[in-house]
């Protein structure tokens, strides 16, 4: 056989062999993308099923404190729990207080309430804002939730003897 034709026939071979390996990459890369999109639209119904059926639950993974410190990235599991009858608050707080918990516990936001307002509005189909008002505890006058179709959230409290505090963190869906 002709050394020529050989060398021919290699290169081909070759040329074919890259023809394919990009072809595999690129349908895998169309599939990865199209699978993600199809998670993200799961992710964006099971935030509207959370907030359409009050069964949220958000982990604080960051605090941002109104003066003195940055934000503060957190190592334990810090939640707040809404449910139709029911708001369970267990945050960090760090800032200052005006007066000192006459129950020797500790300074955290701390609360499960029974009595509270709550009220949603839609912002342009792309986030949840969230106000509750609990009338059953004495420091907290207000919880301000911001849910994105993403599942991330923001908590800002409002407190009758505390500086305002805020929360980042995301969305867990509820195992009930």
């Amino acid at each position: 056989m002709n050394p020529l034709y050989k060398l021919q026939m290699i290169r081909i071979n070759k040329l074919l062999l890259c023809l394919l390996v990009v072809t595999v990459v690129v349908g895998l890369q169309g599939a990865m993308a199209q699978d993600k999109n199809s998670k993200k639209e799961v992710k964006e119904s099971n935030v509207e099923n959370m907030i359409a059926e009050r069964k949220i639950i958000f982990l604080a993974q960051s605090v941002n404190p109104s003066r003195g410190r940055t934000m503060v990235q957190l190592n334990s599991q810090y939640d707040l729990a809404i449910s139709r009858d029911t708001v369970r608050a267990f945050l960090p707080y760090f800032g200052r207080a005006y007066t000192a918990p006459m129950d020797g516990r500790g300074g955290g936001i701390d609360f499960i309430s029974k009595n509270f307002e709550y009220t949603q509005k839609v912002k342009k189909k792309e986030r949840w804002e969230i106000l509750i008002k609990p009338k059953d505890v004495p420091d907290v006058r207000q919880l301000f939730l911001t849910i994105f179709t993403n599942g991330s959230a923001s908590l800002r409290v409002l407190s009758n003897n505390r500086e305002t505090i805020s929360y980042n963190g995301y969305l867990k869906e509820s195992r009930e």
